[in-house]
């Protein structure tokens, strides 16, 4: 018997999909991490200081799904807080302490997300990545 394409379901492969879909790395986030690393070498900055690296792929689809996660964080603060920044501003509440307030607010925001990009366990040598191609058995 023939198979046929519309007898497979369609696997959702979008930036909020997880780093395996379907027990295959999610091309998005592999390519996003890949990217990254292109353009990090390119303007320089070493791996340790970097938020993406050489590989295992696995490693950079994780780099890739944490990426996206980290830039919907930090657009959603700056949001925020530039939508609290306009109505202080409006309202004439706006002055020196509370702008250093929100500047240190935002400060704040982005060292943590760049830790949080830059420190997980799975950067570490030697690290051991649990299976991902898991069957049928497992969910059984």
């Amino acid at each position: 018997m023939a198979s046929n394409v519309a007898d497979k379901p369609e696997i959702d492969w979008s930036f909020w999909s997880g780093q395996v879909v379907d027990n295959q790395l999610n091309p998005i986030h592999l390519s996003l991490g890949v990217r990254g690393y292109q353009i990090q070498s390119a303007l320089r900055i070493p791996e340790r200081w970097g938020i993406f690296s050489a590989g295992p792929p696995r490693l950079q689809a994780y780099e890739g799904q944490a990426f996206v996660i980290a830039c919907s964080m930090l657009a959603y603060t700056v949001v925020h807080v530039t939508f609290l920044s306009y109505i202080l501003f409006k309202y004439g509440k706006l002055n020196g302490p509370v702008f250093a307030v929100i500047l240190g607010m935002i400060i704040a925001s982005v060292a943590v997300t760049y830790y949080g990009l830059n420190s997980p366990r799975q950067r570490a040598p030697g690290y051991v990545w649990d299976d991902w191609k898991m069957g049928q058995e497992y969910w059984d």
